[in-house]
């Protein structure tokens, strides 16, 4: 059984004389490939633990046992708790970074991995937005130190996985466990965005359909999330999708969201490197500022305001954040800072940090309008519109081929200094990719019609 053996594993190596004990990454806990629903205890009354065969085996979990956890109609918070030896957690050498645990829940819900007797009784959890209906290989990202936690950082004796945090009063819930282990491997995010460079980093554009920043998404003042499709496409934001905060009457200014970033965006709010936040807004009501902080739970924050001028378009807002000094792991967004305003939707995308207050990539005969390494496309009918911007006068080719590398359709032009825009009418459906050719200079962008 993997958990004894691993056990025993370790003290052989702490037993040798001047060994340098080397982390074993990762750190298994859990596979149930064997009988080891028999070191899980269930959390919640009525909850029920036990191995079984895979249901529902595919790409991201294909392995043949893994743990059931039916929990009842009415429970909050339940799950199953192991006890561990001296498991070494936290964002400093020698520790555990990340917790992962494959997790399969049939609806979209948040789960939990929580770490006790830590550090003079330490208890620390991470959440997760869980998407439903597949497996997830989740990571659950214990940044102690970038937190302002750094008393947290130590070994802990017994680990959590709370399957549900919400209270379903009519029905119970059976979701699967499997591969409980801990690791300093943080995965990859294939969140499609460009890369970040000196000039620009782009925390969310959420084309992918999901908020890739952050684990779990949280609401302020009652406000509900959700990534949708660009209700109102225009030259300002012509993107697919965009997250949606659905405001309740009455609240306070601060209703918004917040998220703590993962390893992947953690690094885009380095505030010695940008100097201005941004984001794209669309509302249908009269607002008259939209707020944008950088803070450390529990410490150092800074919160700056930036009016909103316009109504029914969709409009950039810029925070000069220049008295914000290192790096900040939390980000929260209020896009309509007004008391007392009704219910209603306000729509927002593209959020990123800059260098310079108009995000030009130095350097380039190409100056995008949205993110560095795009240019922005909108389908309209049957056309398609590509909207780009030179710095000189040059002739412009433009491609557009199917996800095959059919082309479809071909385009030159003679660009001039400022915004450029070229129209195709296309018939085609599905992922168009054009390829805009400036020089040796190129660039690609995805279209969804």
């Amino acid at each position: 059984m993997k958990k004894p053996l691993i056990f025993l594993t370790g003290c052989l190596l702490a037993c040798l004389p001047g060994q340098a004990q080397e982390l074993p990454d990762p750190h298994w806990v859990s596979d149930f490939e064997n009988d080891e629903a028999l070191y899980w205890n269930p959390i919640g009354e009525g909850v029920k633990l036990e191995v079984v065969d895979n249901p529902l085996a595919d790409e991201v979990n294909a392995s043949a046992k893994v743990l059931k956890m039916t929990l009842p109609k009415g429970e909050s918070y339940p799950g199953a708790i192991i006890t561990v030896d001296g498991l070494p957690v936290g964002d400093a050498e020698g520790h555990y970074r990340c917790g992962r645990v494959k997790i399969y829940r049939p609806q979209d819900g948040v789960s939990i991995l929580k770490l006790q007797k830590g550090p003079d009784g330490a208890i620390r959890e991470v959440s997760q937005t869980i998407r439903g209906g597949a497996w997830v290989d989740a990571s659950f990202e214990f940044n102690f130190t970038a937190m302002g936690d750094e008393a947290a950082v130590g070994t802990y004796g017994e680990v959590f996985v709370i399957g549900k945090t919400e209270e379903l009063v009519d029905e119970e819930v059976v979701m699967y466990i499997d591969d409980v282990r801990f690791t300093n491997e943080v995965p990859a995010v294939d969140d499609g965005l460009p890369p970040s460079t000196d000039e620009l980093a782009v925390l969310d554009n959420f084309e992918n359909g999901l908020v890739n920043f952050t684990g779990s998404l949280q609401p302020m003042e009652g406000a509900s999330l959700q990534v949708v499709d660009n209700p109102k496409p225009d030259a300002v934001n012509g993107s697919r999708k965009v997250l949606e905060v659905k405001r309740p009457e009455g609240k306070p200014a601060w209703v918004g969201f917040w998220g703590q970033l993962n390893a992947t965006a953690a690094p885009k709010c380095d505030m010695d490197k940008y100097r201005y936040a941004r984001f794209k807004v669309l509302q249908d009501v009269t607002c008259d500022s939209a707020s944008f902080k950088v803070e450390v739970q529990g410490g150092k924050f800074l919160e700056k305001k930036s009016p909103i001028t316009k109504v029914n378009e969709w409009e950039e807002i810029i925070f000069d954040m220049e008295a914000a000094e290192g790096t900040y792991p939390v980000v929260a967004i209020m896009p309509d800072y007004a008391e007392n305003q009704p219910a209603h939707s306000v729509y927002v995308d593209d959020i990123m940090f800059s260098k310079e207050l108009n995000a030009d990539i130095p350097g380039t005969g190409i100056d995008l309008l949205q993110t560095a390494g795009t240019m922005r496309t909108l389908a309209t009918g049957t056309g398609v519109e590509v909207l780009f911007r030179t710095k000189v006068s040059a002739p412009v080719g433009l491609s557009v081929y199917d996800t095959n590398g059919k082309l479809l359709a071909t385009h030159t032009m003679q660009a001039t200094p400022g915004d450029n825009r070229a129209v195709f009418d296309l018939y085609a459906e599905g992922i168009l990719l054009l390829k805009l050719t400036m020089g040796t200079q190129s660039l690609v962008s995805k279209c969804y019609r």
